[in-house]
């Protein structure tokens, strides 16, 4: 199946690709802009409040553009915001770019459903949906202690740097997948 490679592909590098830039990151650098701990609280509810309304807006987009087109920009805007985290210090700057992050990610999850449908044949959906979870494990398996030792050893402002690597990856392998 023409398209089953570049997916798998840009799973396991997607998943890397998070296991180098979740909480694992956020937290420290939270902690060295000075949020407290009741913060911590506020800013993960607010981050999840818009995974309520974002998905929303992205099925309206998907009508006016192809779903192709908006995950490649969604991969784009996640770089952008990965390279401001590594060169920002403000904690209202990291708050902002953590609920940037977590609109274009809630924005993306709809979008990747209708370019799965569009791509995978139903008899295929099922299998390649448990395929793709073994691929996100396997990736976390790996990529996680790898993120947590670049972290401890290297400071959390490294580790995007290794995530926009693999984001990158990712948006190649969306590319070269036909269709719009």
């Amino acid at each position: 199946h023409p398209v089953l490679f570049y997916l798998f592909l840009q799973t396991f590098f997607g998943a890397l690709a998070a296991a180098f830039f979740n909480f694992n990151v956020w937290t420290p650098l939270f902690k060295g802009a000075g949020l407290s701990d009741a913060g911590f609280g506020y800013v993960w509810t607010l981050g999840s409040i818009l995974g309520i309304v974002t998905p929303i807006w992205a099925a309206s987009l998907l009508k006016k553009t192809g779903e192709k087109r908006l995950l490649m920009i969604t991969f784009i805007l996640l770089i952008v915001q990965m390279i401001l985290v590594i060169f920002s210090h403000s904690l209202f700057v990291l708050v902002c770019l953590l609920i940037f992050g977590y609109a274009v990610l809630d924005f993306q999850n709809p979008i990747w459903g209708v370019f799965l449908h569009k791509h995978i044949s139903n008899k295929l959906r099922a299998s390649v949906g448990s395929v793709n979870g073994m691929i996100i494990s396997l990736s976390f398996i790996i990529g996680s202690p790898i993120a947590g030792y670049v972290i401890d050893n290297f400071g959390p402002r490294l580790a995007p740097v290794f995530s926009i690597g693999f984001t990158f990856i990712s948006l190649l392998l969306i590319s070269r997948i036909k269709g719009k």
